[in-house]
């Protein structure tokens, strides 16, 4: 059963970019800004600038691997994972929702690799885990780059362990396959030499032999062929160095298995999500302060992104030209495919930049008036300092309320000009709605005016009869009732306005059917809200002190102050008494004579 309650309402509202906006300074420093700067400068009018990194840059940022479906980009998945945690490199896996990393959870366990799942669901340990993630063999699945907060270092002596790892992997599988290991600096050229050179004693001589692309024999009895392949016209850290090729001496024509050698942390993302800023936030977690280290983005055709770039078309394609073992081993690195995942990345973020810009836009207009009323109501408010701001405050709201009580008589009276309404019948509107109680004379005075006299006869008495008490109760009471009575109706009809301008938000969204800019009709529409809005605060403010009867109110307040004064009187007398008797009880000689 659900209970009955009360209609909620809002009483402030702000988009999060004007809130931003209140700061006098506005910046900020982060590792994912420049695909965000158009936004910066339209929003905030600030300007992204890229700061050079401390050290070179040398991660390996590969392209895209597209898989036909989700069954072979999972198993892919777990193959490099398998591979590259036997080796002892330590793997950072982003997912991009928590089922996903559940799922690998269990595909891990299922293959006996120890890992840490980093979800919304462990969050406790984030820092902890986050920050053992560069550790030897560590495997970490997070959620939406969970942990960004920490930094990631790797443990001391990891690349030297890595290097010999892999060369005592080539010896293992050499008996058995022609190995060809594809490195991308020269950086893990060197850590790869010294772990052959520990393994399998290869020396300067051969090393430099092996440069000149000259094969050489290396091992124990020189079992293993070992030659060297520069590629001389890298120009991106994604182009390979070099290619190293291992082969056994006496195996012929034997299968060629293919690897990548990397360093440092490799950071491998399950999918590409819509930003690519979070994909560059999951990037960035690799290659700190000039470490190696791989970053690489597992894509299927029917991920969601794949779906917005035409990937079920490509499926469709695949799947006729190609049979089901074919397609199960399908890996697609072309950098043609990670251009077109870029694109439509762009495209979306476009798309929610417009959202958000649009919103902004609505805002920005209410924003203005928001400034003005939130002055108004700080001037209020920072009036309870002092005694004096207080007298201040209450002179200041007299004489508003005199402007104030001019303008609804000079609008009353453009109306009845507008509506050809009689003297008599004005007067009497006037009388009821501002609630005079004219005496005889005052009465006479009216019917015998001309209109344009009505506001200073009527101004006149208000100031002979009321303001005239008003001054009579007091500073401190009058600045209570003045600051009570603005503070409820500037309150109150903020609170009406804030829901007339969501109505009106959502009645012009049909000005397009028109052949009309809904944003035009917004900003003309608001501006009369607001002009009612400060008549209507006007308004209410002075009808609401004319109702008051000061008269009373000045009788009470000067019945305070005798009964007081009587008071304070009785008291003096009672103290002078207990002065006296205090003073025969020290002199007794006194009393006594």
């Amino acid at each position: 059963m659900v209970n009955i309650q009360r209609e909620s309402q809002t009483v402030a509202t702000i988009t999060y970019q004007n809130f931003f906006r209140q700061y006098e300074k506005l910046g900020g420093m982060t590792g994912t800004a420049m695909t965000e700067g158009e936004e910066f400068n339209k929003i905030y009018d600030l300007e992204a600038l890229e700061i050079p990194t401390n050290r070179p840059l040398i991660r390996v940022d590969q392209n895209d691997k597209v898989y036909y479906n989700q069954k072979a980009k999972r198993n892919f998945v777990k193959n490099d994972i398998k591979f590259y945690h036997q080796i002892g490199q330590p793997i950072l896996i982003g997912t991009a929702n928590i089922q996903t990393s559940e799922y690998l959870s269990h595909i891990l366990e299922k293959e006996s690799i120890n890992h840490y799942v980093l979800n919304a669901k462990f969050f406790e340990q984030e820092a902890n885990i986050v920050s053992n993630a560069g550790k030897y063999k560590s495997v970490v699945v997070a959620t939406n780059m969970a942990g960004r907060g920490t930094d990631i270092k790797l443990e001391e002596g990891l690349n030297e362990k890595l290097a010999v790892n892999y060369a005592k992997w080539i010896k293992k599988t050499v008996e058995n396959y022609s190995i060809k290991a594809t490195l991308y600096s020269e950086v893990e050229f060197e850590y790869t030499l010294q772990g052959l050179k520990e393994v399998f004693g290869l020396t300067e001589e051969q090393i430099a032999e092996a440069d000149k692309g000259n094969p050489v024999k290396i091992g124990e009895n020189e079992t293993v062929a070992f030659s060297v392949s520069f590629n001389t016209n890298k120009k991106a850290p994604t182009d390979r160095f070099v290619v190293l090729h291992f082969s056994h001496t006496n195996a012929k024509n034997s299968p060629v298995e293919e690897k990548d050698f990397h360093y440092g942390l490799f950071v491998m993302g399950t999918e590409k999500h819509e930003s690519r800023r979070i994909d560059n936030q999951l990037r960035g977690r690799a290659g700190r302060q000039g470490d190696a280290g791989r970053s690489v983005f597992y894509v299927a055709l029917d991920d969601l992104i794949m779906r917005k770039v035409g990937g079920e078309t490509i499926q469709n394609m695949v799947g006729m030209l190609l049979g089901g073992s074919e397609i199960e081993s399908l890996e697609l690195t072309q950098k043609q495919f990670t251009s077109s995942i870029e694109r439509a990345q762009k495209q979306m973020e476009a798309w929610h930049f417009s959202t958000r810009k649009h919103l902004f836009d609505y805002d920005s207009i209410i924003d203005k008036q928001r400034q003005r009323v939130y002055h108004k109501r700080d001037l209020i408010l920072d009036s309870e300092d002092g005694v004096e701001i207080q007298k201040q405050f209450v002179e200041a709201g007299i004489q508003e309320f005199e402007k104030n009580l001019v303008f609804i008589i000079d609008q009353k009276i453009a109306e009845a000009r507008t509506l050809e309404q009689s003297k008599n019948d004005l007067i009497v509107s006037l009388v009821k709605e501002l609630s005079l109680q004219l005496d005889d004379a005052t009465v006479k005075k009216l019917e015998q005016a001309e209109l344009e006299d009505i506001t200073n006869i009527i101004l006149a008495f208000v100031q002979q009869h009321k303001i005239e008490n008003m001054k009579k109760i007091g500073d401190e009471k009058m600045y209570l009732i003045l600051k009570d009575v603005f503070l409820h109706h500037l309150d109150k009809l903020w609170v009406e306005h804030i829901d007339t301008m969501q109505y009106l938000r959502d009645k012009v969204g049909f000005m397009g059917y028109a052949q009309q800019d809904p944003l035009v009709v917004y900003k003309k529409e608001s501006f009369e809200k607001f002009q009612n809005l400060n008549y209507m605060y006007k308004f209410e403010t002075t009808l609401q002190l004319m109702y008051i009867d000061f008269v009373m109110l000045a009788e009470q307040e000067h019945l305070n102050q005798n009964i007081i004064a009587e008071e304070n009187a009785e008291d003096q007398a009672f103290i002078g008494k207990l002065k006296a008797v205090s003073a025969n009880m020290k002199n007794p000689s006194t009393s006594s004579g």
